[in-house]
């Protein structure tokens, strides 16, 4: 219904100004749509008792969500670490090795 209105208040305007519209084709446009791309090059996120880290999950992603107004799809891409602080070997130990998903 828009492109025809489009189409039809072109046609208007090229009469108005004395001019043809049978030299124009008209082609179809195609809308971009709605894209978001979220992108964390890195994030770091720490959970401390008493100012003593216990877990530290490291990792970074990104995100596409294409068309949320319709058949939304979604694209996520995460890597993922997190360690945990031993207190009985003074250490962080893997909690979650390095996962790609």
């Amino acid at each position: 219904y828009l492109r025809q209105a489009a189409q039809s208040q072109l046609q208007e305007s090229m009469k108005l100004l004395g001019r043809e519209t049978d030299m124009f084709a008209f082609r179809q446009i195609e809308p971009l749509g709605q894209t978001l791309i979220l992108a964390l090059d890195s994030f770091k996120l720490t959970l401390e008792a008493d100012y003593e880290p216990l877990v530290v999950v490291t990792g970074h992603s990104t995100c596409k969500v294409k068309d949320w107004g319709g058949a939304m799809l979604v694209d996520l891409d995460l890597s993922l670490e997190a360690n945990y602080y031993s207190y009985t070997l003074g250490t962080f130990e893997p909690l979650l090795e390095q996962v790609e998903v």
